[in-house]
């Protein structure tokens, strides 16, 4: 049996909330009817005592416990009990409460049309567009928006072709076909494992650099752009009600799924969609970033136009972005010096002749550029800045770090050394 089929047909279809045994995640937001079965929805919380007696129920039918309700739910509960004993709630009915208290879930923004940005209503197998008739589907309950990638198709069959018990450890070798993961199992749990804690860094990272500059934002909803097979959802979805991940390339995200299914992160939610064109209403999320993303937009003023329309009022943005005039280090993805000093209708021609390869697929940004596409949507709400280099190297010298971060310290400094430093920090306010 396949992976496809196992997340269609052997999810639990026993109480309502259950994840399913070995089902991928649903996406949550507009209601869908893809003709698959429902199976693999995400489990919900809604406060009440009775979710906990649910936890134990399903244990003994082998099903994944019921998460405990927040914090801020157990006490919205007992203040509504509190105004309904003194009586401050005369005129509130018990149902208006239940539906407060429920309404505190987490839960993914509704999808719009991210060519007309209408709603969109459910016909059939897919969604159609209320504005423009454009309809969009579902691929093992992912909403796809965007056309697939040349070369997606073939790794998408592969994964789909996959053992049901197929972890997603075991995935990674047919998401990067290139030799990327080690063959031996040890190492390759390693090298997946050190991914994830360095998306750990970089979510650290972006969290201090900008509270620096803003307050927090809250803690409602988040997204990440370019989430690829999910690296980054972990350490988002502990801090966050809800996270939506984002990536043009849907066999990434069945890979993302899967990871998300195994570390059961029961508030996420995975789209495939463009950066350019995002489909969810104006002003949703408290906090997006992007990591290793930006240098692979072509329309950095239109992507962070997209940002801008998406946060909410004073929500953070955070990326990173590859300095096209590193003066230090080859270019990441080709591995030779100096490529960006090059006239951009040059690079192409010279990693052809030296390496062999195409560089279509990326666009690197000089400080100046990055700086100026963030002001033009931002104004003065934003900043590029330096990174902290032991997010990117772990066992760099202490004396170099301590050096980068003397430079942050001081404004002056840091803007003579941005042009040629490797990388740069992107962060914004909405």
């Amino acid at each position: 049996m396949s992976l496809g089929a196992t997340a269609v047909e052997q999810g639990c279809r026993g109480r309502q909330g259950c994840r399913g045994r070995a089902g991928l995640p649903r996406s949550t937001g507009l209601p869908r009817s893809t003709g698959l079965p429902r199976s693999t929805g995400l489990p919900r919380s809604t406060g009440l005592p009775r979710a906990r007696a649910a936890a134990g129920e399903q244990a003994e039918q082998g099903c994944p416990p019921v998460e405990p309700a927040r914090p801020g739910t157990i006490l919205f509960t007992l203040k509504a009990v509190r105004a309904i004993l003194t009586g401050t709630a005369r005129a509130v009915r018990p149902s208006q409460i239940v539906l407060q208290i429920m309404s505190l879930e987490s839960k993914a923004p509704e999808f719009v049309c991210p060519q007309c940005r209408a709603p969109l209503r459910a016909a059939g197998a897919r969604s159609e567009c209320t504005g423009c008739s454009r309809t969009y589907d579902d691929t093992l309950a992912i909403p796809v928006f965007h056309p697939e990638r040349a070369g997606s198709s073939e790794i998408l069959a592969r994964v789909m072709a996959a053992p049901s018990q197929a972890t997603w450890l075991d995935l990674l070798p047919l998401l990067h076909p290139k030799g990327n993961v080690p063959a031996e199992p040890a190492q390759a749990q390693r090298w997946a494992d050190e991914r994830i804690l360095r998306h750990d860094r970089f979510y650290e990272m972006f969290r201090r650099r900008s509270s620096e500059l803003w307050p927090d934002a809250g803690r409602r909803i988040a997204c990440e752009i370019g989430c690829g097979r999910g690296d980054g959802l972990p350490a988002l979805a502990r801090d966050f009600d809800h996270v939506v991940g984002v990536d043009v390339n849907l066999p990434s995200l069945v890979g993302a799924a899967k990871l998300v299914s195994e570390r059961r992160l029961s508030n996420v939610t995975l789209v495939q969609a463009s950066a350019h064109e995002l489909p969810f209403p104006d002003r949703v999320f408290d906090y997006v970033q992007a990591i290793n993303v930006i240098e692979h937009v072509f329309r950095p003023e239109h992507f962070f136009a997209e940002i801008k329309r998406v946060l909410a009022p004073k929500g953070i943005f955070c990326g990173d972005s590859r300095n096209r005039f590193d003066a230090f280090f080859p270019e990441p993805h080709v591995q030779l010096m100096w490529v960006g000093f090059l006239p951009r209708r040059l690079m192409g021609s010279y990693v052809r002749l030296r390496k062999g390869r195409n560089y279509g697929g990326v666009h690197l940004l000089s400080y100046f550029e990055l700086e100026r596409a963030l002001r033009r949507n931002f104004g003065a709400e934003c900043r590029v800045s330096l990174p902290d280099v032991r997010t990117y190297l772990p066992n760099v010298p202490a004396a170099t770090a301590r050096l980068v971060e003397s430079l942050h310290a001081s404004p002056r400094i840091e803007r003579l050394a941005l042009p040629v430093f490797p990388t740069h920090l992107a962060l914004a306010r909405g």
